[in-house]
Parts: structure tokens; sequence; C-alpha cells
């Protein structure tokens, strides 16, 4: 991650190759949301952390890939999660109900961990007994150091923290381990790292993140786009008011009213929505193929689900009938207009190779049903397989 210059950048004893080794040997992912949140909690004051407030920012950090993205962090056993991480995430939301339900505020999410440290202070507990002392190996395999790397190994934590006291400050590891009961157990950053960390933050913060994006992709085969479901999305990174656009001038062309696919009533102008048939957590995306038509008051409800195939896969109807006036059969058909706003949505909404051989003329409805069906079904199965919840209009 840093090169022999950064080394000399930092003649004050640091061992920046061995901090480069942080994040080995991670099989349960620990080491990523530790690191990160010692990062970011160090940006705000010099006191010692606590292991709670670490472990409790690790959840926060974590909610919204386990929960909105419905990402795996660990493996499951029996149908349990094994990865306490993970674990809290589900407890969190089970004990605070419509916390995964919507667009739901950072501090919302922050005071339900709060509020809920009786119920995840198993899980807690567990984080205890990996990634503390188990971060700092790297720097215990310098030579005079073996006795420390032996208490790492046996998960000896008391006698480790003994051991700190013994040692020569010269030795600047990232952070020393003060005693303490359980979950008040703090750690001391060494000032010369910590002005490392907050000197280097973005490097190092893009590494963490480089890191924990190729474990969640070995964790997820298959799921498109792990990238951007690590922190919560914004609602900048959406474009769909193009395809609002283009629906709405597609009503206005055909004299066809809009017809929301799940209630099969007429949707008013000023109450279209977009939707997602398959969500945009999953594909990450705002292609034209997954977008239709919605009342804004049954988007809210459908949220984060998955229609119920056999009910509404009936959407390809619509899909056809724009495709239809975009490119008609005959050219003294065709409305520039709309051919217009087409073009209008093709640098956000037609990116895709899918959407490259959907939306181009010569399909007739059979060709083009089928090829949308061949483009969406795999999607929807895969997003099955990661638990994304079944919808179907009450």
């Amino acid at each position: 991650m840093f090169d022999s210059s950064a080394e000399k950048a930092y003649q004050n004893g640091l061992n920046v190759s061995r901090f480069s080794q942080l994040l080995n040997d991670n099989a349960q992912g620990y080491k990523y949301y530790w690191l990160e949140a010692i990062l970011e909690l160090s940006y705000k004051s010099d006191r010692d952390l606590s292991f709670d407030e670490i472990f409790n920012l690790m959840i926060f950090n974590a909610w919204y890939s386990v929960t909105y993205y419905h990402l795996r962090l660990g493996p499951v056993v029996n149908g349990k999660e094994v990865n306490y991480l993970e674990h809290a995430v589900k407890v969190l939301n089970k004990i605070n109900p419509g916390l995964d339900q919507g667009d739901i505020q950072a501090d919302r999410i922050k005071a339900a961990i709060i509020n809920s440290s009786d119920a995840l202070h198993i899980d807690k507990m567990g984080l205890c007994n990996y990634v503390p002392h188990r971060l700092l190996t790297p720097f215990f395999k310098e030579p005079g150091l073996e006795e420390g790397l032996t208490y790492i190994k046996n998960d000896s934590c008391g006698r480790l923290i003994k051991y700190f006291s013994t040692l020569d400050p010269n030795y600047n590891l990232l952070y020393i381990i003060l005693d303490g009961r359980g979950l008040d157990k703090k750690i001391r950053l060494n000032h010369n790292w910590k002005v490392f960390l907050a000197e280097n933050s973005v490097i190092i913060k893009d590494w963490i993140q480089f890191n924990k994006t190729q474990y969640l992709q070995d964790r997820n085969p298959g799921v498109p786009d792990i990238a951007r479901k690590i922190t919560a999305e914004t609602e900048n990174e959406r474009n769909l008011e193009s395809v609002r656009t283009l629906w709405k001038l597609f009503s206005k062309v055909t004299g066809r009213p809009l017809v929301d696919i799940y209630s099969m009533e007429y949707i008013q102008e000023n109450e279209v929505s977009i939707d997602h048939f398959i969500p945009r957590s999953y594909i990450s995306n705002d292609e034209l193929w997954d977008l239709i038509p919605m009342d804004k008051s049954l988007n809210s409800s459908k949220s984060n689900r998955l229609p119920n195939w056999d009910y509404y896969f009936e959407f390809s109807n619509n899909q056809y009938l724009l495709y239809e006036t975009i490119f008609p059969s005959t050219k003294s058909t065709v409305c520039e207009a709309i051919v217009q706003q087409f073009y209008k949505c093709k640098k956000y909404n037609l990116s895709s190779l899918a959407s490259e051989k959907l939306f181009v003329s010569g399909h007739n409805e059979t060709e083009f049903k089928n090829m949308l069906k061949e483009t969406i079904l795999p999607l929807y199965h895969s997003a099955e397989l990661m638990g994304y919840e079944k919808w179907t209009m009450n």
C-alpha cells in the first residue's frame, strides 16, 4: 500500500510495512470494520477508545450492507449466521421493528444500536475474542516480540495486556489495549500512528474499502456492483427524472393513461413515481428495462422487495408498448419528441449491454419480451437467493 518513499517520510520508528499487513488473514471480515471504525473515531478525539464504541460503529458501518443490500459478511451454518457482526445487525433489526424498512436516517440507526446494548452484548463479546488483539499480529512478528505473538495466537488477551506494560515504547505499536472489564476495555493509539492516520486518512480509507470490497465479493459471488454496497446510497446517485419524463410523454403521445401494474389503476400525472422491478439495492443501476411507472403511495409500500413474478411480470406488456412507441414499425408513425427524450435517457438509463440489445429497432413483440425475460429472470432468482423478500399488493 505504501512505498519506500512513505517510509522515509516517517522517520519516527513507524513500521509502515507492518501496517500494510494489518488486513491479512481476515477470515470473517472483522478487521476491515475495526480498523475503519478506529480511523473514523480517531479524527474526532484524542481520548482512549472503548471496545464498545468501536463495536457500535462497526455494527453501524455494516448495517446498510447487511440490511439494505442483503450481503453476507460470513458463512451460514445450519441456517444461522456465524459472523458476529452480521448477526448483530439481524438482532438489531429484529428488536427494532421498522428499522429495516424505507429510508432510515443514520442517527436513528446509531440510536437503536446504543439502546439495544443488552441484546447486542453476546455478539460484541464474540468480537472481543477476535479482532482487537489479532489485528496487531503483524507488529508482533518483529524480533524480540515473540512472547506477545504467542499470547495473540492463544487469544490470551489478559496476558497480552500485561505484556504491553513491559514493552519499550520505541516498538511503536499501532495501539495498546488497556485493562478493563469486557466491553469497557479501551485502546490507546500511539501518537505517532495517530498523526500517520490523520495525514494519510484518504489513502487508508480507500485501501480498507478496496480490501473490504474484494472480501464481500468472495462472500457474495454473482452479486453485482459490490463496491457501491458498502455504504448507504445517496439520492444523488439515482437518475430517474428522464425516465419519468419519458413515460409521461409516452402517455401523451399515445393517449394511453399510465397504469400501475400492481394495482391496475390509472396513475395521476402528479403521482407518477418510477419503480425498479428488481430493487435498485440489488442491481445498482437505473436501466430502462427494469423501470416502470408506479403510483407514489404504493412505491413506499413495495420498498426494497421483489414483486411476485407470476403476478407482475406482465409489466413486460407495458415495456413493449413503450418500445413500440420509440421504434414503430413504420417511419410515418415516428414521434420525434419521444425519440429525443429516449436519447436523453441514454447516458444514465441505457448503459448496459442488455439495454443496448433491447432498445434497438427491429424486434417484434415476442422477441422483445423473450429478451426482457432472459435479462431479468436470472437477476430475479439471484436476488431471491440473497434473501430479498417477495411482495404482493394486498
